[in-house]
């Protein structure tokens, strides 16, 4: 079975998000946020060196424009959300709806919070959330 991995790329000096989906260390596809924006001077270094062609290139993007880089977890789906907050309580239905409303870069922020929510919990002391409320407070900004 080939090895896949789907990257995200943000940045506080743009707006918006750019996927890049590998298979094999190569590039498979590319998809963006409707309000993905790069200056021209990104753009260019981007394209003039193609990084984004092979997976192993995309850590120089990081160093040379200052960009975040996270690797997607393998299903953002709702399923995956539920078991891994794992805090079954709450309407299942209403969290599903709550889920179905955050695009795609919201729910893989809301996945990858997880374990630092529960830590700052029990750290705190305070009581976890229940599982639509997490997604509708989207307690990974805060």
């Amino acid at each position: 079975m080939k090895t896949r991995k789907k990257y995200m790329l943000s940045s506080l000096k743009f707006q918006g998000f750019a996927f890049f989906e590998y298979e094999e260390g190569v590039l498979l596809s590319t998809s963006f946020s409707e309000d993905f924006s790069l200056t021209a001077q990104e753009r260019a270094l981007f394209i003039k060196e193609n990084y984004c062609v092979l997976e192993k290139n995309l850590s120089k993007i990081i160093q040379k424009i200052g960009l975040t880089l996270t690797e997607v977890p393998p299903a953002i789906d709702f399923n995956s959300f539920w078991n891994t907050y794992n805090y079954k309580v709450g309407s299942k239905i209403k969290a599903q709806e709550a889920w179905a409303k955050l695009k795609e870069e919201e729910k893989i922020k809301a996945i990858q919070y997880i374990p630092a929510n529960e830590e700052f919990k029990k750290a705190s002391g305070q009581a976890k959330l229940y599982p639509e409320r997490y997604i509708k407070y989207k307690v990974w900004e805060k």
